[in-house]
């Protein structure tokens, strides 16, 4: 004898999210959409760049790009779906490939950042931005 599983209600959207919030939900999710195309083609040309680069593994991170870039493409305010596989599946990968790929920010140096407060630097931040 089978029980019947318990009949769920569908999972509207919040009725009380503000209009803002709808679209920081959407900006989030189309930022992080881009953030990992850009990472996926970043995978793309480094394995092409190598001397014997793994086909299958470019066919496979492009099949991954156009995936996701027909999700980006298909995007809209009104589909919670493709919002929420946005930040709460891609924008995890996200977060752990920073980590992986941005060493902390105590390790993290730039390049002249001991100019920066330095008497040789004689040029401000704001003559280089307005020149």
């Amino acid at each position: 004898m089978s029980a019947a599983p318990p009949k769920q209600e569908p999972s509207l959207p919040d009725p009380h999210e503000t209009e803002t919030a709808k679209i920081v939900r959407l900006e989030t999710a189309t930022e992080t959409l881009m953030a990992y195309i850009g990472y996926l083609n970043t995978q793309i040309m480094k394995e092409e760049d190598k001397p014997k680069p793994n086909q299958r593994k470019i066919q496979a991170l492009a099949e991954q790009k156009a995936a996701v870039w027909a999700e980006r493409r298909a995007i809209r305010p009104d589909d919670e779906k493709l919002i929420g596989r946005a930040i709460y599946v891609y924008a995890p990968i996200m977060k752990a490939l920073s980590t992986v790929i941005a060493p902390p920010a105590a390790k993290r140096t730039v390049p002249g950042s001991d100019l920066l407060h330095s008497s040789k630097l004689k040029t401000s931040a704001h003559q280089v931005a307005w020149g």
